[in-house]
């Protein structure tokens, strides 16, 4: 019996009674996660090709870039920042959406999240909360690789947008599976999975 939960507020006024019809969660898809990880390292090395490229042409990356001790702490700086970015991102968007983000980590999966429980966003909107951070970080690293051009830096934003790329995956995965449904339906955010609500007349 699929576990529900009740859908507490929504961006829209709720009419008529919801039915959960979804409930996707890590732990009880062991094996997708696992193929979301192998997933994730494929897009890492394409992206890291696409960013790298981009760095090259759009940031006259130059040809030899300095690395000591301090460019290892900036670079250990940046990706903590691109990973609390990411879900900050998350929690504006989740915020344009009328609903009250948490953040938190979950320990075992060593993953930060940004949630909003009991809220359900529209379909499309959901979508936007998924994708804001895969979208307008790379966007950010592109145009830092323009304004900083000839720099050292043009190689950190390209190892940070890679990183947040691949971190997007389960985003996407997520998203692919909302798609799913009709534009009439509610996502609930969680911080390890989603729910789906439905009309039930």
């Amino acid at each position: 019996m699929m576990e529900t939960s009740p859908l507490i507020a929504a961006q829209d006024p709720l009419v008529g009674d919801y039915r959960q019809v979804l409930h996707w969660t890590m732990k009880d898809k062991p094996a997708q996660v696992i193929w979301l990880q192998i997933l994730a390292i494929m897009v890492f090395i394409l992206l890291g090709l696409a960013f790298s490229s981009l760095a090259i042409h759009l940031g006259k990356l130059p040809e030899t870039v300095k690395f000591g001790l301090p460019e290892i702490g900036t670079t250990l700086a940046g990706i903590m920042a691109t990973i609390l970015l990411h879900e900050l991102v998350h929690g504006l968007a989740m915020r344009l959406c009328g609903a009250r983000p948490q953040y938190g980590l979950l320990w075992k999966q060593l993953m930060f999240y940004a949630t909003s429980p009991g809220y359900g966003f529209r379909r499309n909107s959901y979508l936007l909360v998924a994708l804001a951070p895969l979208v307008g970080l790379s966007c950010l690293a592109v145009l830092g690789m323009f304004l900083l051009r000839g720099t050292n830096w043009v190689a950190l934003l390209a190892l940070c947008a890679t990183i947040n790329g691949s971190g997007a995956c389960g985003d996407m995965w997520l998203g692919s599976i909302v798609l799913r449904y009709p534009k009439s339906a509610y996502v609930v955010d969680e911080k390890d999975g989603i729910r789906v609500f439905m009309r039930s007349d």
